[in-house]
């Protein structure tokens, strides 16, 4: 018969490594309060805020053009926008 002990896989059943002994030492009730994470309204708020400022510049913008050429054109001019889709029957224009 050989001598010494076998090599086997594997240690004694019911003892764990150190390794994994450190990941389930927080099992029972922690301390404190309870982290809630921010919902972001200032993210939110400032969306709103430079999406609004965009319109806004865009309108005047339009509105600096169309008084540009109308005073330019010896015409009226016309200023034709596409019908939103919840006024289905309704023209919508703009004269200057």
């Amino acid at each position: 018969m050989p001598q010494g002990k076998r090599k086997i896989k594997g240690g004694v059943p019911g003892k764990k490594s150190a390794k994994h002994s450190h990941q389930k030492k927080a099992a029972g009730v922690k301390k404190g309060g309870r982290y809630i994470a921010p919902k972001k309204a200032k993210e939110v708020k400032m969306s709103k805020l430079k999406k609004n400022l965009q319109k806004t510049i865009g309108s005047n913008i339009e509105k600096e053009v169309v008084a540009m050429a109308a005073s330019r054109e010896a015409r009226p001019m016309t200023v034709v926008s596409h019908p939103s889709p919840d006024l289905e029957g309704k023209k919508s224009s703009k004269k200057k």
